[in-house]
C-alpha cells in the first residue's frame, strides 16, 4: 500500500514535528509505502493534497490536527471535481483533534495507521461555505473569536489553550446581528454564538452538538442569542 503523507510541524505548537519519528515508526512498522511531505506555510496541504491526488498513492493521510485537515480535505475535494475523492487517513496529532473523535479515529498512532492499513473506510458529509468545504464544524461570532485568541497562546497546547482562550474571548465578547434560518423556522436578532456542526466535538473538549453524526446527511447547529452574561458562564 502505497500512501501521501502530509504532515503540519506547527499542529499542537510544534508539537506533531517532535512526533514525527513516532509517524514514520508506525508507518514503517505497518509495511506501508510512503512519501512524507512536512508542510512550510498556511495554505501548502491543500495545494499538496491537490497535487497527491493527481498521483498513484493508495491513499492520502493528514498528520496534524483539524486545520491541517480541513486543508488536506480542500485539497482533495478541488482535484476530484465532481467525482469520489481519493481516500483519505488521519493521525490525530494535533491539539483538539475534534473531526478524528468523531470519525473514531485513535489517538494511539499504531492503532491509526491499522485502520488504513486494514482499509476500513467510511464515507463522511461534506459542507460549504464561501467556496471552502468543512467537515467538523463552522462558526461565527463567540467561537472564531476563541479560535483567534487561541493562536496567540504561544505556551500552551492541548485543550488548557482553548478553556483559557474561551475565558479570554468571553471577556471581548460582543452580540452578533443575524438572521438564521433552518427547515422549520427561523431566527433574527442579536446572537452570542451560531455553530453549524458536522461533528461532535470543537476545541478539543467541548461537546458542541452531542446529536451530530457525520455520516448523517444532516447538519445540526448550536444558537445562544444574547443574554446576560452570568448565563453564558453558567
Amino acid at each position: 500500500m502505497k500512501v501521501f503523507v502530509i504532515l503540519n510541524p506547527y499542529a499542537n505548537r510544534w508539537g506533531a514535528q517532535r512526533r514525527r519519528p513516532q509517524v514514520e515508526k508506525a508507518l514503517q512498522a505497518a509495511g506501508l509505502q510512503y512519501e512524507l511531505l512536512v508542510t512550510r506555510s498556511r495554505g501548502h496541504a491543500t495545494q499538496a493534497a491537490m497535487e497527491a491526488a493527481q498521483g498513484d498513492y493508495d491513499a492520502v493521510i493528514s498528520a496534524g490536527g483539524d486545520g491541517t485537515l480541513n486543508e488536506v480535505i480542500n485539497g482533495l475535494v478541488k482535484a476530484s471535481g465532481d467525482g469520489p475523492t481519493k481516500p483519505l487517513g488521519i493521525l490525530p496529532i494535533g491539539t483538539g483533534n475534534d473531526f478524528a473523535s468523531s470519525a473514531a479515529i485513535p489517538a494511539d498512532l499504531t492503532a491509526a495507521v491499522a485502520l488504513i492499513t486494514q482499509g476500513k473506510k467510511q464515507q463522511v458529509d461534506l459542507a460549504s461555505v464561501n467556496g471552502r468545504v468543512f467537515t467538523n464544524n463552522c462558526a461565527a461570532a463567540m467561537e472564531p473569536l476563541v479560535t483567534i485568541e487561541a493562536e496567540g497562546l504561544q505556551r500552551l497546547s492541548g485543550s488548557i489553550r482553548y478553556v483559557v482562550a474561551l475565558i479570554k474571548a468571553l471577556m471581548k465578547l460582543k452580540a452578533w446581528q443575524m438572521h438564521v434560518s433552518w427547515d422549520e423556522g427561523d431566527f433574527l436578532g442579536p446572537v452570542y454564538l451560531l455553530s453549524v456542526c458536522n461533528g461532535i466535538r470543537t476545541g478539543g473538549s467541548f461537546i458542541m452538538a452531542p446529536d451530530a453524526r457525520i455520516n448523517d446527511g444532516l447538519l445540526n447547529f448550536v444558537l445562544i442569542p444574547e443574554i446576560p452574561m452570568r448565563t453564558v458562564l453558567a
